[in-house]
């Protein structure tokens, strides 16, 4: 590295990733240090190569397994030197299929003015403590009473609505008859063996090779 003047982190950094190295220098060296090259293993390669300048990148990363690479082909070194421009695509104009109606019918709309009404008090008795009650129509108090309007009926033209299949239902039934209910009892006493049947038991071979 400090040959070609290529030292990572020196003269190459992340921000400047790349060198251009004479194709006659990498020969020199080839034919110096023989094997000992760093491109002794693409000689050839480098023989082949048409134009006078070969790009050396720095690859922080180790994306191929190395802290560099050499670009072999003119068409990958002018892509890193001139990458090309992204070019954002333009929005296209919106070309109206009649949507827009369908989204206008679906607005609540304001079909007449609002009313307005003024509520005041006298200042005096502003701050004032006060208890709300049940109250009748009196000549001070305008009473609005809710009624149908022929002119606000609204009456149902059409209706959305949504229904699912099922199955055909059968209701079947069956009854069983229980059988006579009877009550029984049971009870049981521990046998006791007498002193002879025990003797005999414990002395059987039977028992003393279990």
């Amino acid at each position: 590295q400090e040959l070609f003047g290529c030292c990572a982190d020196e003269d190459i950094t992340q921000k400047s990733t790349y060198k251009l190295l004479k194709k006659d220098i990498i020969m020199e060296d080839i034919k110096k240090r023989a094997e000992t090259s760093d491109f002794s293993s693409v000689k050839q390669i480098v023989l082949d190569y048409p134009e006078e300048e070969l790009l050396l990148v720095f690859d922080p990363d180790l994306t191929y397994g190395q802290s560099f690479y050499l670009v072999l082909t003119p068409e990958a070194k002018n892509r890193i030197l001139a990458p090309p421009e992204t070019v954002t695509p333009e929005p296209k104009g919106w070309i109206s299929l009649g949507s827009e109606k369908e989204i206008d019918e679906e607005f609540v709309k304001e079909t007449r003015e609002k009313l307005k009404i003024l509520v005041q008090k006298v200042h005096r008795r502003l701050g004032q403590p006060f208890s709300f009650s049940d109250s009748t129509t009196t000549d001070n108090i305008l009473e609005i009473p809710s009624e149908n309007h022929s002119r606000f009926s609204i009456k149902l033209m059409q209706r959305d609505v949504g229904i699912q299949p099922v199955t055909v239902l059968q209701n079947d039934s069956t009854q069983t008859h229980r059988s006579p209910q009877r009550n029984n009892f049971s009870q049981y006493s521990p046998r006791q063996l007498s002193n002879e049947e025990l003797k005999s038991i414990l002395q059987d071979e039977s028992l003393k090779s279990f």
